[in-house]
């Protein structure tokens, strides 16, 4: 292939690229951007930052919502079961296709560094068999925990013991009885693994 026709075609690639990258956020994803910011990354410590979570926990999420099984106004006001349920399934396979594929950012958020000791013994004994690597893993579908906002950590783990927002058995065994220390040490702890 002569060197124009070389450049060429890869001029064409990287364009057809970026047109479907463009095509990739369906309007359904762009209408969450508001509460959880552009491509998924909150910026609001209400909101969880939902971009790079497995497409079977957004969809696990999503389910829960559109059956009422999962609260609609715990941690967030926002009434997250109408939205759900003027949503489609395949809008709803559509869009956490979408978010599964943007990359998590982590909050910057500042930790203590006594409570980040006590709430990674408590991961390492209560958490870290499901949420793996730290809570950093997107392929054990149950949710990004490093890096995510606090305030929505520890508003969603009081509503989890408060038994507000339902829960898998083994996990209820594990929250049950947690303090609001506990809660905070967690959550400064899942703060401080964003940076590894």
């Amino acid at each position: 292939m002569r060197p124009f026709a070389s450049r060429l075609h890869f001029a064409l690639f990287l364009l057809s690229a970026a047109a479907v990258a463009t095509a990739a956020a369906p309007g359904d994803a762009s209408s969450c951007f508001a509460c959880h910011g552009s491509n998924g990354v909150s910026t609001s410590g209400d909101n969880p930052t939902i971009a790079g979570m497995s497409v079977a926990y957004l969809d696990k999420q999503m389910a829960g919502y559109q059956s009422g099984s999962r609260s609609c106004a715990v941690p967030s006001p926002y009434d997250m079961c109408a939205i759900a349920k003027q949503t489609t399934r395949a809008q709803v396979g559509s869009t956490s296709a979408f978010f599964a594929a943007q990359s998590f950012v982590a909050a910057k958020q500042t930790v203590e560094p006594a409570l980040v000791a006590v709430g990674k013994a408590l991961h390492e004994g209560r958490c870290g068999m499901c949420h793996t690597r730290g809570g950093s893993a997107a392929n054990d579908d149950a949710g990004i925990l490093a890096g995510q906002w606090q305030p929505y950590l520890e508003a969603t783990l009081k509503a989890f013991v408060a038994g507000a927002r339902p829960q898998p058995a083994p996990m209820k065994q594990k929250t049950a009885t947690l303090t609001p220390d506990d809660i905070h040490a967690l959550a400064q702890y899942y703060a401080s693994e964003a940076s590894k």
